[in-house]
């Protein structure tokens, strides 16, 4: 059997070894970490592997970088099913298959980034790997966000900027020709990583990126508690919430900004502004679940059409279909927490009475845009009623 129909014989098993369908999509709409966690997610790495393998084996490339290349695809599909789930939901992943995608002749490029990512899942894994030549996420640092790892390097030449050749041994990581000091990164609820500033991974995926936060140790501390509280918060007034969400997140990038949001292909990223304070809680929510509709829609479609544009009042302006449909699912599920959140005390009703009725006007603008032009399919009309629901 060639290694390409050994690929091939992998993927069969690994997509036959999952889940074969989503859950009932009139069920979607409520929290519940299961569906995330033994059907959503698996079925998007499923997809996500097929993605890679198209893009890895479409890049342009010189026989070297060609052969690396197979022998990290050999790599990451030796992993166990279970390993190769977790990897493949990453925002890493996501952003290194787009960037194949879009950019087909950028093999030489890409593949360091692909090492990057085969080191981490093999060190998470407690594996072995061969020297492999790894991208550098800043001209000092490498970063393995899947083991999470970071690498400060101590080269004599400050502006280094090719890339560090590094080895796995039962899971443990070493850099090639120079001094290295390991330490973690920082991490929310021991399983989110969390950038410390801009690096050149989020130059290439992260829109806004100049609005990143830099973030010494005593700022990261205090970002990091403050996501802790707000999760307590969450957990207190909405268990069912606080576990999905933890399901769904995996990265968060702090904005200098007072601003937040979600990057729609990064699989459980999110962007939070450091400055939030006891808003945290809502931001934290509001942009993680976004990510439960987006890979829901990576495996069904909800409208005929997704990108024909409409009016939005979100917007203020004509977006496609699903953005409008995502806008009326986000903030519906905010909505829902904002009447826990007055329930516990956590907020004085006159603090948000204004942002509610601002809510159900822009529901009432925006549900029968989606129910009148929308074209929707049955899974969308599905979630759209569960939506509705749920806002009564």
């Amino acid at each position: 059997m060639s290694e390409r129909s050994h690929w091939a014989s992998r993927l069969r098993s690994f997509v036959a070894a999952g889940p074969r369908a989503i859950p009932a999509p009139k069920g979607l709409h409520a929290q519940n970490a299961a569906d995330v966690t033994e059907v959503i997610l698996p079925l998007v790495a499923r997809r996500t592997l097929k993605r890679l393998l198209r893009a890895s084996l479409g890049l342009r490339a010189s026989a070297d970088v060609a052969a690396e290349r197979d022998r990290l695809l050999a790599t990451l599909l030796e992993l166990p099913d279970r390993a190769l789930e977790g990897l493949l939901v990453r925002p890493e992943v996501c952003g290194l298959v787009a960037g194949m995608e879009n950019d087909p002749e950028g093999g030489a490029v890409l593949v360091p980034w692909l090492g990057q990512m085969v080191v981490g899942a093999v060190a998470a894994h407690g594996g072995d790997l061969a020297p492999t030549r790894v991208a550098r996420s800043t001209r000092r640092m490498v970063t393995f966000p899947a083991a999470f790892l970071l690498g400060e390097l101590g080269e004599r030449e400050p502006s280094g900027t090719g890339t560090v050749t590094v080895s796995v041994r039962a899971g443990q990581v070493s850099v090639e020709g120079m001094a290295v000091g390991w330490r973690p990164l920082p991490r929310f609820d021991e399983r989110v990583g969390i950038s410390t500033g801009r690096d050149d991974w989020l130059d290439r995926v992260f829109p806004g990126v100049e609005h990143v936060a830099s973030l010494d140790e005593v700022r990261t501390e205090r970002f990091v508690r403050a996501l802790d509280e707000a999760a307590a918060v969450l957990r207190r007034v909405w268990p069912e919430a606080h576990d999905e969400l933890l399901a769904l997140l995996r990265w968060i990038v702090p904005l200098a900004n007072w601003d937040s949001w979600y990057v729609p292909g990064m699989h459980g990223l999110i962007a939070l502004s450091v400055h939030d304070g006891r808003r945290m809680v809502r931001d934290l929510f509001h942009e993680t679940s976004h990510h439960k509709l987006s890979r829901v829609l990576e495996l069904a479609s909800a409208a005929r059409n997704p990108d024909h544009r409409v009016f939005s009042p979100f917007a203020k302006g004509k977006e496609p279909v699903i953005s409008l449909l995502q806008s009326c699912w986000s903030f519906s599920r905010e909505y829902a927490l904002i009447q826990r959140l007055k329930a516990s005390g956590y907020i004085v009703p006159a603090e948000v009475a204004r942002e509610e009725l601002k809510f159900r006007v822009l529901f009432d603008k925006g549900i029968p845009v989606l129910r009148r032009e929308a074209q929707l399919t049955e899974v969308g009309d599905a979630i759209l009623t569960s939506i509705e629901e749920s806002i009564r």
